[in-house]
């Protein structure tokens, strides 16, 4: 799945078969049934939603005053992370699937941006400018077990989980430009795996581990392979792409 210009797209790993999903939307995730769950605007506000891959039978999860962005559900499709300003700034929030149990996991002045839950639905990693820079921390979905993963003067964002919960993938600018890194799920051994004169964001494994998948500056969609070799351009035209979530 990616996202252009305001829309969301599926298509398969290859690049081919493209199909529009929901409109008028933001970033958003898609569950093994391929729910989608994404943001739009309603009433000013931005509210989390739920739809079919094509948009249809829509149902709003969220009504907050604050607003509610970057949902990322559990490939499974039980729960839900998303961040909420509803009680001042960005904070890290959970609820399940069908919008029940709203719960507000982090607590600090810092904004927490892009989390991602892990498959098995039990732990978020997202970045945070909570201690000076953005860096990339962990949680458990009960809030508790912070745990800051990387620690470099740079900043560190966008990061995601491999399916299997023993790799995340991180985009940094600690080399100059933003590029992909992979690490343990505990943040060590983290490695580069672009090198390129692009910024490269919003990266994403397979459902496999096989593949990485990613926009970059030039606005495209991309796959690699975790070494970083064989990159593919998936995407072309115009408007600003972002690779959402793969399977």
């Amino acid at each position: 799945m990616f996202y252009n210009s305001g829309n969301l797209f599926t298509m398969l790993q290859n690049g081919s078969n493209v199909r529009p999903g929901p409109t008028n939307v933001f970033l958003g995730s898609m569950t093994f049934n391929r729910k989608i769950v994404t943001s739009r605007t309603i009433s000013g506000v931005s509210q989390i939603i739920i739809c079919n891959a094509d948009g249809s039978a829509e149902v709003q999860l969220t009504n907050s005053t604050g607003g509610n962005l970057r949902p990322s559900v559990d490939p499974n499709g039980t729960k839900i992370a998303f961040i909420s300003s509803r009680d001042g700034n960005n904070e890290i929030y959970v609820m399940n699937i069908d919008g029940t149990n709203q719960t507000r996991l982090t607590n600090d002045a810092g904004s927490d941006y892009f989390p991602s839950i892990s498959a098995d639905g039990t732990k978020i990693i997202f970045n945070s400018d909570r201690d000076g820079n953005e860096e990339v921390y962990s949680i458990n979905v009960n809030g508790t077990g912070l745990t800051r993963l990387t620690n470099n003067a740079a900043d560190d964002i966008t990061p995601a989980w491999s399916e299997d919960g023993t790799e995340i993938l991180f985009c940094t600018d600690r080399d100059g430009n933003f590029e992909i890194y992979r690490a343990n799920a505990n943040g060590t051994s983290p490695t580069r795996i672009t090198t390129t004169a692009e910024d490269e964001v919003h990266a994403s494994y397979s459902i496999d581990g096989s593949r990485i998948f990613y926009y970059d500056s030039t606005s495209e969609v991309r796959r690699i392979n975790p070494d970083g070799s064989t990159r593919v351009t998936l995407s072309s035209g115009g408007g600003t792409k972002t690779a959402c979530w793969v399977f």
